[in-house]
Parts: structure tokens; C-alpha cells; sequence
């Protein structure tokens, strides 16, 4: 949900306010769950689930953590900002804080919306170890991978998205927190304060808006104050990583 706020702050032309007040989630059951269900609540679904006969498939915003602890994802409408969907990875495998690819959560997402991934519009994505895209950019990395069954690693169209006509930009950690908090506030001004033991580096950073910088936001880029205030001196001369 974050994320996909995040991207809807990025694109609008003037300030928004996105999400003031956290809105109604109407989950999909898990695909693993039991098929016998009281009436009432198989009624209360058909009421809560979009109808792909009545309406036209919004554009999709899809916001997702993936790979290593909590995957998750989160579909918005692209236009007004509505959360259409979004559910943690662990709600299918049943195993808890669960890690992984998201194609089995955007293959129940679009089952759920009656949508495909031609109505993807934009993917936001985040991960804490390593880069996203960089790594996605090559298809033949994560071919293998995948068969050697390490990282995670999922080939699939669900999983990498790979549809050219997809746009797609990655948050850094640190600045996925920050955004997490500030687009569920109840106000309009307020201090953030991130404190997470893991996420990219300043080297990082710095690399990712030199060489990816249409796809990658961070920290940087904002005008944060850096601890140390010398941090990039001491990265040319240190070997260790800030």
C-alpha cells in the first residue's frame, strides 16, 4: 500500500494527500481455504468483489515486497487512488512472515479483480538485500537461479512482470518505511523517524540515481540529512560500506 501511495504522490502534478485515513480492505480468501463456507459469507464476497461485467478493468498500480521476509502486494486503481487489493504472501503458503516471489499473490490479485496483466499500469517494488530491477533485467540470471533454486528466484510472467508495456520503479527501503507511515497519518505534518537494521547502503544509493535514475527513488534525492555528515568522503576511503 505504501508503495503504491508512494507512485501516486510521484506522478500527481501538485502535492496530495494520499491515503489520510487507512481504507477498507476486502481481502480474497486464501487460495489454500477450505471450499465449505456458511452462505452468508459466500453473499457477503459476491457484494464485495468488483464485477468485470459491469465495469471496464481499471489501469493497475501494483506495489510489491519481494523475495526475502513478508512478501507482499498491494493493487490501487491507477486514476483515484483506490486500494482494490492487497494480501501478504503468508496468507497462501500458511507459513508465517513468509518469503518469496509474488506471482502466486498477482495470479489470486487478478483472479480476484477479474483483470489480467495487460491492465498493469505501473509496478513499485522494494527489497531490503539487494536491488530489484537490476537483477530482473536479467532474464537469464534468474533463469538460473530458478533452477538451481536459490534467492528465491521466480521466472515466471507473474513474478518479473516482464510486459514491455509495464513501467516500473523501484523505492528504496529506508524511503518505503518513511512512506508507509507518513501516507497512513491522520494529519498533514509530522516527523518520521525509520529505524531498521537492514536496507540499502549509501554506495548504493548513490550508484542506483547515477545509472537507474528514472526508475529508482531514494533517500537521497529528498535532501535528508546523512549520519555521519561526511559520509561520502569516508565511503572513497573506507572498505566497508555506509
Amino acid at each position: 500500500q505504501f508503495l503504491t501511495s508512494l507512485l501516486l504522490f510521484l506522478r500527481s502534478p501538485t502535492p496530495i494527500k494520499p491515503f489520510l485515513h487507512p481504507p477498507s480492505f476486502h481481502s480474497p480468501k486464501p487460495l489454500h481455504q477450505s471450499s465449505s463456507s456458511s452462505s452468508s459469507s459466500s453473499e457477503e464476497e459476491e457484494t464485495t468483489k468488483p464485477s468485470s461485467s459491469t465495469t471496464t478493468s481499471p489501469r493497475l498500480i501494483i506495489g510489491i515486497n519481494k523475495y526475502t521476509h513478508d512478501t507482499c502486494l498491494c493493487c490501487a486503481d491507477a486514476k483515484t487512488g483506490n486500494v482494490l487489493y492487497n494480501l501478504e504472501y503468508e496468507r497462501l503458503s500458511r507459513k508465517k512472515h513468509d518469503a518469496g516471489s509474488t506471482s502466486l499473490l498477482l495470479q489470486n490479485c487478478l483472479d480476484y479483480l477479474d483483470a489480467t496483466v495487460s491492465d498493469v499500469d505501473t509496478v513499485v517494488v522494494n527489497n531490503h538485500h539487494h536491488r530489484v530491477l537490476p537483477l530482473e533485467d536479467d532474464v537469464r540470471q534468474v533463469e538460473w537461479e530458478e533452477g538451481l533454486g536459490v534467492n528465491y528466484a521466480d521466472a515466471s510472467e507473474e513474478n518479473l512482470l516482464s510486459s514491455s508495456s509495464v513501467r516500473k520503479v523501484e523505492v528504496s527501503h529506508h524511503l518505503s518505511h518513511a512512506f508507509s507511515a507518513a501516507a497512513q497519518a491522520p494529519f498533514d505534518e509530522g516527523l518520521v523517524v525509520v529505524m531498521d537494521g537492514m536496507g540499502e547502503t549509501y554506495r548504493t544509493m548513490r550508484r542506483g540515481m547515477m545509472d537507474d535514475g528514472e526508475r529508482y527513488k531514494c533517500d537521497l534525492e529528498f535532501g535528508f540529512e546523512s549520519v555521519p555528515k561526511d559520509i561520502e568522503e569516508r565511503v572513497k576511503e573506507s572498505v566497508w560500506d555506509w
